[in-house]
């Protein structure tokens, strides 16, 4: 009989084994496979791409609201630049 660890384990992959795994499947590909799996890698990083920057604009944009409002409330910039993650001049320029 398994012990507990040892049963969830046995459907587990390690990821050495996935990256093999992985690596063998693009081997075994046509060129017409290939090229497809090329193009749709592309359009993944592009579109992680896109989602990353939307999301650094959105938090950037998060820091300067609170920034302003720290500001109108008198907090000191050394404050405000600490909790907000925004420069002097980011600061000066609200």
């Amino acid at each position: 009989m398994f012990e507990n660890n040892q049963q969830s384990n046995l459907g587990q992959r390690k990821p050495i084994f996935e990256k093999a795994f992985n690596e063998a499947e693009i081997a075994a590909m046509t060129s017409g496979e290939y090229d497809n799996y090329l193009k749709s890698l592309m359009k993944y990083i592009e579109m992680r791409e896109v989602i990353n920057t939307a999301v650094e604009s959105a938090e950037k944009d998060s820091s300067k609201k609170i920034a302003r409002e720290m500001k109108k409330d008198g907090v000191s910039t050394d404050k405000i630049m600490k909790y907000t993650g925004l420069s002097e001049k980011e600061i000066g320029d609200l």
